[in-house]
């Protein structure tokens, strides 16, 4: 039965695929240039490998030249023209690479909607998962026992009655580059094509609801009047229309146009014809990012090194790249991999930069959304799950690589990380710089209390003293993912509270497994006097190693707050800023330092006003009266 329905997917960009033996990617707008935010522009290379493999509606009798004015009709005219090509499906379907069906019936009804999934009848999906097609039902077996018994699916209608614009007419208006007086044309040839239509629009610009997406599955005779009815009247609209004056979104108003004749031709169906109709509601996926497996950018010989941070640390970043970049040799490869959700075209432009003239360096962007957003992790209860804890998920997804460096961004690279990345593990799992203000809290150092009791009973160290700052580590991958399943990560993840989140956990569970580098590789800096007194309290060799590693650090890491960026006349500040001063984001920093000093000035009452937006979320993360909180309150600054 699969070989009877052919479903078809929208692609204009690089995306997830949706590929099987039901749906069909098919590439739009693959004659010629694609009308997009940043104007004309052609496939790129990577674009032209993305849709190589997949049916293009430049084929046959096509009108893919005009898909910047069509959408995704040009799928629609290509699959009525050309229906051999497709094997004579008896169904014949329409989705978009990032609005699918969902097939999965009780998933759709069961959801929580909010008051804009209600509107447009959807599912939002941040990303793609691992499990997004299970949990949608968007596999061959579901799709087909979703169709049986079924002439017809669609989606639900909309509802504007949730949203600003209540009527179709206004949510029309509404639409950037999009004029109510185009719809006079549209009345103008529905009267001469179909007069008997004009009732049906009317009602529907009245109204609040509309069925939107051009999304469908259809007995093929049911497809090829519908394509009969349709493009007759947009070809004659075509003639009649015109946009030389409009903006990009504006030239799409023959698409806007069709998703209305759309929503006549299946009411007309509804009302008058005996068709088995099921309606379904959809996903729109919010983002891109997919669960393609990072492999090495030059192949095996080449130091891996890898970071996560948000958008706003990409400043920081930049003085981080830039004093790696520094001290490279020449004569190796390196891959700096960055994981961030959120990161900026802007900053991602300027981070390249910085490498742009080092033939011997790649930068590898990835957004880890795909990889956390799995019912393990958002069945947890703690809302920080998915951030705080990416680091012990790292391994499994760079678990093609056989060694990486897993770094933080706070700090300064003084020597060549190809030295920190050819130390010998000597069978360990990992290599990191003994923690000394931990040491510190062990031996009672004042601000947090109970460590030594923690160390031993809830993380279960078998020495206290061996415990590690995780901001510097290299982890042999293949040890780890061997040792450690994603699943068992999780699972770890969602029965365990620590107090420093992922560094606590990379301890607890890599218990005797560490291999401890020199203390040069990791210089905590004097940030605080809490810090201070924590390092003087540890253990008496570990405070020598300690102030010995100051005298010449490979690596400086500005751990606590305030930081050289918030304060700047604090330890290892003036080696910050003559960095910072090379960086693209100088003037930025600037800023950054300006606004430190004002609110270290500022009244207590004004200091609670400014940070007051933040506390709710603080609440959550560390509740009052809690040792998280009492961490927290130590690490930035306030022992008391």
């Amino acid at each position: 039965m699969a070989d009877k329905v052919k479903i078809l997917v929208g692609y204009h960009k690089i995306a997830p695929l949706l590929k099987s033996e039901i749906f069909e990617p098919i590439h739009l707008g693959a004659n010629g240039t694609k009308l997009t935010k940043d104007f004309l522009t052609k496939d790129s290379e990577k674009e032209k490998l993305f849709f190589r493999n997949m049916l293009s509606d430049d084929i046959g009798d096509n009108i893919s030249e005009r898909n910047s004015e069509y959408n995704e009709l040009t799928a629609l005219y290509f699959a009525w023209k050309n229906y051999e090509l497709l094997e004579t499906p008896a169904y014949i379907g329409y989705m978009h690479y990032r609005r699918h069906f969902i097939f999965n019936e009780n998933v759709y009804h069961d959801h929580k909607k909010n008051k804009n999934e209600k509107a447009y009848s959807k599912i939002d999906v941040k990303f793609v998962s691992n499990n997004y097609q299970r949990k949608y039902g968007l596999d061959d077996t579901t799709v087909l026992s979703s169709l049986e018994n079924f002439d017809i699916i669609l989606p639900e209608l909309c509802n504007f009655s949730y949203t600003n614009h209540p009527t179709v007419l206004e949510d029309f208006s509404n639409i950037p580059g999009l004029f109510k007086e185009d719809l006079l044309v549209l009345k103008e040839v529905l009267s001469e094509e179909h007069p008997e239509y004009l009732a049906i629009l009317n009602k529907i610009l009245k109204g609040k609801q509309k069925r939107c997406y051009q999304m469908f599955i259809l007995k093929k005779d049911i497809f090829f009047d519908y394509c009969e009815f349709l493009f007759p009247i947009l070809d004659k609209i075509d003639r009649k229309l015109d946009t030389s004056n409009y903006s990009i979104n504006g030239k799409r108003t023959l698409g806007y146009l069709a998703e209305l004749l759309y929503d006549i031709y299946f009411r007309e169906i509804n009302l008058h014809k005996n068709y088995r109709v099921k309606e379904l509601g959809t996903t729109f996926i919010l983002s891109d990012a997919s669960l393609e497996e990072p492999r090495p950018f030059f192949h095996e010989e080449q130091i891996t090194v890898a970071s996560n941070f948000s958008d706003s640390y990409a400043p920081i970043y930049s003085v981080f790249l830039q004093t790696a970049l520094h001290n490279i040799s020449d004569e190796k490869n390196y891959e700096f991999i960055i994981f961030s959700s959120n990161l900026s075209d802007n900053n991602r432009k300027k981070i390249l930069a910085i490498a742009s003239n080092r033939n011997n360096v790649n930068l590898t962007f990835i957004n880890p959304g795909p990889f956390l957003d799995i019912d393990e992790m958002e069945s947890t209860d703690s809302i920080y799950t998915k951030e705080v804890y990416f680091r012990p998920l790292i391994p499994h997804i760079l678990k093609n690589f056989q060694k990486i460096i897993i770094i933080d961004v706070d700090l300064l690279v003084m020597k060549d990380l190809a030295e920190l990345y050819e130390i010998n593990l000597q069978d360990k799992i990992i290599a990191a710089v003994k923690d000394c203000v931990f040491m510190g809290f062990l031996n009672g150092s004042p601000g947090l209390p109970n460590v030594l009791e923690y160390a031993t009973d809830y993380m279960k160290l078998e020495n206290p003293y061996d415990y590690v700052n995780t901001g510097v580590m290299v982890v042999d991958i293949d040890k780890y993912i061997n040792l450690f399943s994603y699943k068992s990560i999780v699972e770890h993840i969602k029965t365990h509270e620590y107090l420093i989140y992922d560094q606590d956990m990379f301890n607890a569970i890599l218990n005797g497994k560490i291999f401890f580098l020199d203390p040069t590789w990791n210089v905590y800096t004097y940030t605080n006097e809490g810090v201070r007194n924590a390092i003087v309290n540890s253990r008496v060799e570990d405070y020598k190693a300690y102030e010995d590693s100051r005298k010449n650090p490979r690596i400086i890491h500005y751990a606590a707050h305030p930081k050289p960026w918030e304060i700047p006349v604090g330890d290892f500040s003036t080696e910050f800023w003559e960095c910072a001063r090379e960086s693209g984001y100088y003037e930025e920093l600037l800023s950054w330092v300006s606004m430190g000093i004002a609110r270290s000035n500022l009244s207590a009452k004004e200091k609670i006003a400014v940070s007051g937006k933040n506390l709710e979320l603080l609440n959550k993360l560390a509740p009052m009266g809690t040792r998280r909180r009492k961490t927290l309150r130590f690490l930035n600054g306030n022992p008391t």
